[in-house]
């Protein structure tokens, strides 16, 4: 009897295990893409503070360019303040 209960016992423990096999995998395939998702989240915010830092670098060299050539034009204020405009 108690030979009995104890083959049942067992069985009921290797059933159990054989379900939680596949568990593994699943939760395994579930990191690999949250951790491909936010490398490609990385990757994205840094090409976009690096386009963002190349514009301000652009509008700034148009800024000083600009101030350059108001401060170094010759004429009166108006024709120094459309030379500068047209750089």
């Amino acid at each position: 009897m108690i030979r009995h209960i104890k083959q049942e016992r067992t069985m009921d423990e290797r059933l159990s295990r054989q379900g939680q096999k596949g568990q593994v995998m699943v939760l395994f395939i579930l990191g690999i893409f949250a951790i491909i998702g936010m490398v490609g989240l990385v990757l994205d915010g840094g090409s976009v503070f690096a386009q963002r830092r190349d514009q301000q670098t652009a509008a700034d060299l148009a800024a000083m360019a600009g101030a350059t050539a108001y401060l170094n034009g010759t004429g009166t204020v108006d024709q120094r303040k459309a030379y500068a405009e047209s750089v």
